[in-house]
């Protein structure tokens, strides 16, 4: 994986740095669970899958041995369902539609509620499951990807 695959944004220059601003909106969401805050962690997690492979879902043959782990990672991502959940709440966000069906609950819920959450808490639901089981799955994820490559996470 390229440490530097573009110019990026200022000081999002890496795929690494993107992951650590991943770090940094989960965290804000759990401190807040707002859709503000949602929609920053979601949309930075599936974009995240793009820049560790920017080369797309077409061109994994020309994976480098250096490469070959995030050309991998991407492929696997694309078929995991919690993945596929994030990129879809992701895609719905940006094009206004979405095929899921979405919800939110307020307030403290027995079967929804987690050590931590405030009474007042909002619960964001696809299909009746809190959109924190795959925005976490997802992040565990990439958490062991970075580690795997040599970084701290």
């Amino acid at each position: 994986m390229s440490k530097r695959i573009n110019d990026g944004l200022f000081e999002l220059c890496s795929a690494h740095d993107l992951f650590k601003k991943c770090q940094y909106e989960l965290a804000l969401f759990e401190h807040e669970s707002n859709h503000y805050n949602l929609f920053n962690l979601l949309v930075t997690l599936s974009h995240l899958r793009d820049w560790i492979w920017p080369l797309g879902h077409t061109r994994y043959d020309e994976a480098t041995p250096e490469s070959k782990a995030a050309a991998d990672f991407h492929r696997f991502l694309h078929n995991d369902l919690d993945y596929c959940v994030v990129r879809d709440l992701s895609n719905s966000a940006k094009h206004f539609s979405s095929g899921l069906e979405m919800k939110v609950v307020k307030g403290a819920r027995v079967g929804l509620m987690r050590c931590g959450d405030s009474l007042g808490q909002s619960y964001y639901l696809i299909a009746n499951d809190d959109v924190r089981n795959s925005a976490y799955s997802v992040m565990r994820m990439y958490v062991e990807f970075f580690r795997s490559q040599g970084y701290e996470t």
